[in-house]
């Protein structure tokens, strides 16, 4: 079991990446900034599912504590917040942002198994 769990940790590596690229790729055609602001693939589809349209992000009174939970630094979260107030990314519509959202999440739940996966096979090492 700890040999196909192994092979099973090696693929998630390579596909939570894949599809992480695809959702900073896709994502920064509306907010481009978050690219640079957050390299982490997993804190950054969180984020995307959390902002998801940053032209409402100021409708939203939990944004900045939601998005400080996820990146754990209040001057990151400061500096996202005013990248999403002054961004040049394009509007998008509320078609892309639930695939978007739909799909962040599904890589940041396989974030979650991957992660749990790997205490498994220490566990059993």
């Amino acid at each position: 079991m700890v040999i196909q769990s192994i092979a099973l940790l090696d693929q998630l590596d390579k596909d939570i990446n894949l599809f992480g690229m695809r959702i900073r790729e896709w994502y920064s055609y509306h907010f481009p900034e978050l690219f640079k602001l957050v390299p982490d693939q997993y804190k950054y589809a969180r984020l995307a599912v959390a902002i998801l349209d940053r032209n409402k992000i100021s409708e939203n009174e939990n944004i900045a504590n939601e998005i400080n939970e996820i990146v754990e630094d209040e001057e990151k979260t400061k500096e996202i917040l005013e990248a999403a107030r002054t961004s040049m990314g394009m509007d998008i519509s509320e078609m892309d942002l639930a695939n978007i959202e739909r799909f962040a999440s599904r890589v940041a739940s396989l974030t979650e198994y991957r992660q749990n996966l790997h205490e498994y096979i220490k566990d059993r090492m």
